[in-house]
């Protein structure tokens, strides 16, 4: 008995979701470069035969958690304020999955992109130097227009603001191990609220 184009559809779904479950936690956990597509394959209990089936090499794993990204951001634009929008983006980003229930892919890309395990192609270059005036400009301007944030540029104001969630990335991703502080989000909101 064969099986439906649906059926088969389905578990392809669920195994690409298994494979990238797995490699975002060890990515995030040891960095992408420390990573090997066995340990990937043995933490999602399949063969390492079975990730090549959904996935080429280890960079197109990374490059897959572009889709997750871009839900994020529409999960993050349908909050109903602009403080909470950035609070959640921010929170995602920089807490642990414990305190969120979401393991971040941003911050295993915005690792690969500084430890140059990525390549700079164009994207890459907007993702670091665009994304905080373009994914953040009309959330500060949203919040402006709300009396949420201080006057100024937005696209500048988002542009400080990505690249303070930038800096506590990296802090975060090099501390030692048994620092177990987190930014205070809060605090950085204040970067542009009123």
């Amino acid at each position: 008995m064969t099986m439906s184009i649906e059926k088969r559809e389905k578990i392809a779904r669920l195994r690409k979701k298994q494979i990238l479950d797995a490699s975002l936690k060890l990515f995030d956990k040891k960095g992408y470069a420390n990573t090997t597509i066995a340990e990937i394959a043995d933490h999602a209990g399949i063969s390492k035969g079975l990730v090549y089936k959904y996935f080429d090499t280890k960079k197109d794993l990374l490059l897959a958690y572009r889709d997750i990204v871009h839900q994020c951001e529409k999960e993050v634009y349908a909050m109903p304020t602009a403080t909470e929008s950035l609070r959640l983006f921010a929170a995602r980003l920089l807490l642990e999955y414990e305190v969120t229930g979401y393991q971040p892919p941003l911050r295993v890309l915005i690792m690969g992109y500084i430890n140059g395990d990525l390549g700079m192609d164009e994207e890459e270059n907007y993702f670091l130097n665009q994304y905080g005036q373009k994914f953040f400009g009309p959330l500060i301007k949203k919040g402006q227009e709300a009396g949420e944030f201080r006057p100024g540029n937005p696209e500048e104001m988002g542009d400080i603001f990505w690249h303070t969630l930038i800096g506590y990335t990296v802090q975060i991703m090099y501390q030692h191990p048994d620092i177990d502080e987190r930014p205070d989000i809060e605090a950085i909101l204040d970067i542009v609220r009123i």
